[in-house]
C-alpha cells in the first residue's frame, strides 16, 4: 500500500488502514483481472497488486526490486462500483482499461510515459483482452456482491424455462391421470369396425348385389364373390 502524505487526508488514511480487511475483496478483484489480462496478453513480467491513497490518481504503475506493484486507488475503485452496482458490464470496461494502461507501463518499463509506442502497446493489450470484460463483470459481481440487476433477455430465458418446467409437469399428469382414455378408446374400436362393417340395408326395388348395395348405386363387376366396385366410395366394398 502505498500513501501519498501530503496528497492524501491523514485521517482518512487511518481509517482506511482501520478497517483493511473490508477492501480485500476489492484488491482480489484487481488481482484476478491483471492476472488474467497479463496471461492472456503474454506478458511475462513479475507483478503484486496493490492500493494507492493519493487524491488526483486512478492507478499507477511502480518497478520494485522483486517486480513490478500495479496499484489501484480503492476510493476510485469503490465510487465506480457503487455507481455501477446494477450495470457490472460498465464496472469491468472501467477496470479493463485500467489495467490495460497500467500493463502497458509495467511491459514499457515505465521510462517513457505516455509516448506512442506506449499507446500502441497499450491498444494492442486492450483488443488481445477485449473478450474478457464479459468475464470481469461476473467476476466483480461475484467477488464484490454487486445487486446485479436481471436483464431483459436474462428475464425471458427465465420465464420460459419456468413455462417448460411447467409445461413437462402439466404432460406427465395428463398421462398418469388419463391413463384410461386410451384403453377406452381402443375398447371402443371392435364395436364401431363392426358398425362400420355391417352391409347396408338395400333399397326398396332394387336386389341387393353380393356386397349388400344395390344394384342401382353399386357398379360391381362381379355380383358373387368378393366385389370389386368402380367409381364408387364405399367401405363395405
Amino acid at each position: 500500500m502505498l500513501i501519498a502524505k501530503k496528497k492524501y487526508d491523514p485521517k482518512r488514511a487511518r481509517k482506511f488502514k482501520r478497517q483493511y480487511t473490508a477492501w480485500l475483496p476489492y484488491l482480489t478483484t484487481w488481482d484476478a483481472i491483471l492476472r488474467l489480462m497479463a496471461a492472456e496478453g503474454g506478458i511475462e513480467y513479475r507483478f503484486k497488486p496493490g492500493f494507492v491513497l493519493e487524491d488526483g490518481v486512478v492507478g499507477m504503475c511502480a518497478q520494485g526490486k522483486n517486480g513490478g506493484i500495479i496499484y489501484v486507488h480503492p476510493d476510485r475503485f469503490k465510487e465506480y462500483a457503487t455507481a455501477h452496482a446494477e450495470r457490472p458490464m460498465a464496472l469491468a470496461s472501467f477496470l479493463h482499461q485500467l489495467a490495460a494502461h497500467e500493463l502497458a507501463h509495467l511491459q514499457r518499463g515505465g521510462g517513457d510515459g505516455h509516448s506512442e509506442e506506449f499507446s500502441s502497446t497499450r491498444e494492442a493489450l486492450g483488443r488481445a483482452t477485449a473478450h474478457l470484460v464479459p468475464a470481469f463483470a461476473v467476476l466483480c459481481a461475484s467477488v464484490l456482491r454487486l445487486p446485479v440487476k436481471e436483464s431483459p433477455e436474462q428475464s425471458q430465458i427465465r420465464e420460459l424455462k419456468e413455462q417448460l418446467a411447467r409445461g413437462g409437469a402439466g404432460k406427465g399428469r395428463s398421462i398418469a391421470c388419463g391413463s384410461k382414455s386410451p384403453s377406452s378408446r381402443r375398447s371402443g374400436l371392435p364395436l364401431l369396425q363392426m358398425r362400420l362393417a355391417r352391409p347396408a340395408a338395400p333399397s326398396r326395388g332394387a336386389a341387393p348385389t353380393a356386397c349388400g348395395v344395390s344394384r342401382r348405386l353399386c357398379r360391381c363387376s362381379v355380383v358373387t364373390g368378393p366385389p370389386t366396385c368402380r367409381g364408387l366410395a364405399w367401405s363395405g366394398c
